[in-house]
């Protein structure tokens, strides 16, 4: 099954080959599709995660999205995945046609996720095979789209000459409502964490911050939101701290689930592929103009210089250190309104989807 966007005719048609993603992803429906559509081109979007019929083998897979791709008569596919970058090629060889192959990299491959659940004498073996699927998807991709200037770097220094556009993860201000409200006077002070519930992404060092802030503050009531497509099965037992857990949302009721925060966290553990990754949510809560709580992670510095302006960056690992700045940002209203301003500040004026979006349609017209 396809999720299929038409538009007025242009002389190319798009297509979105998507292997991990599903075909309503905030980043390809939401915004690269959008921006296509809005340029006059017509745009289908075929996801791996839509397929009704059971797909058990990375052939089966494969061919799958070759075969969806395929009726969509596609000048130009757009893959997520190397796996999915071989559909295209598969596409690419049977088409009259010639068809350009662009390869969206969001991921790392291979990733500490990608070997986790291989046993340990397989590990090496796993790792090649991922890390020649990713150079072959390199040599197959006429264009690459890069979300991050660290997963760039294998691919320009291999394949420099190729034609490429640097796409950063920025929230629009379409559907975040982008307009800056003053924080208001509360009875109790809101915490949010949107996310995976897995250890590694930091669940529990957001609970147990909360609970020690509600511990330093008995007078004072807090809430902490959890937005997550999993069940959180926690209660805490401090009177003053109410933990709310909101399912899965569509990406326009998510933006506007947002608003309701006095402040974000993002805790997740520190290791050598994390710090390298830029968290995509940091965007979405400068759009908020709220201060964030994040891991003190290298990809955060670098895409973000002014990130101190509006964050406090910690070592996850020292909760009682991170509840004691976080009373201390909260209490201080003067510093807690300039992080807010601050933070929608930078959002509206440089770090929006608005502000990037030509380059793919630029990228898509030179191909």
């Amino acid at each position: 099954m396809k999720c299929r966007i038409e538009m007025d005719k242009q002389d190319k048609n798009i297509a979105f080959a998507l292997y991990i993603h599903p075909s309503k992803d905030e980043r390809v429906y939401y915004q690269e599709a959008e921006i296509l559509r809005e340029s006059g081109f017509v745009v289908s979007i075929v996801s791996i995660l839509d397929a009704k019929e059971k797909l058990n083998s990375v052939r089966q897979k494969i061919s799958y999205l070759a075969t969806e791709v395929t009726k969509t008569n596609a000048d130009i596919i757009i893959s997520d995945t190397p796996l999915s970058v071989f559909s295209a090629w598969r596409v690419k060889r049977r088409s009259s046609k010639s068809v350009k192959i662009c390869y969206d990299i969001t991921e790392w491959y291979p990733s500490v996720k990608n070997l986790s659940h291989v046993p340990f004498y397989q590990k090496p073996i796993r790792f090649l095979l991922l890390l020649f699927a990713s150079f072959l998807a390199g040599i197959l991709a006429d264009a690459f789209i890069f979300g991050e200037e660290d997963k760039a770097r294998p691919f320009q220094l291999f394949f420099g000459k190729k034609r490429s556009v640097m796409l950063p993860y920025y929230a629009s201000k379409k559907y975040m409502d982008a307009k800056f409200e003053c924080p208001q006077e509360k009875n109790a002070l809101t915490m949010m964490y949107s996310g995976s519930l897995a250890k590694d992404k930091g669940i529990e060092k957001v609970i147990a911050v909360a609970e020690k802030c509600a511990e330093m503050r008995p007078e004072k009531e807090f809430v902490l939101k959890v937005m997550s497509g999993a069940d959180l099965h926690y209660y805490s037992h401090r009177n003053n701290l109410k933990i709310d857990c909101i399912g899965y949302q569509a990406y326009p009721e998510f933006c506007k689930t947002l608003k309701v925060a006095d402040i974000f966290f993002d805790l997740r553990k520190i290791d050598s592929e994390t710090t390298r990754c830029m968290p995509i949510k940091l965007f979405y809560y400068m759009a908020c103009g709220r201060p964030v709580v994040y891991s003190n992670l290298k990809a955060i510095r670098k895409g973000v210089p002014e990130i101190d302006s509006f964050a406090i960056l910690v070592n996850p690992v020292n909760v009682d250190d991170v509840a004691v700045r976080v009373l201390h940002l909260i209490e201080d209203v003067t510093e807690y309104n300039a992080c807010c301003s601050a933070a929608f500040r930078l959002f509206d004026s440089k770090y929006n989807w608005e502000s990037v979006s030509g380059r793919l349609v630029e990228l898509v017209n030179r191909l």
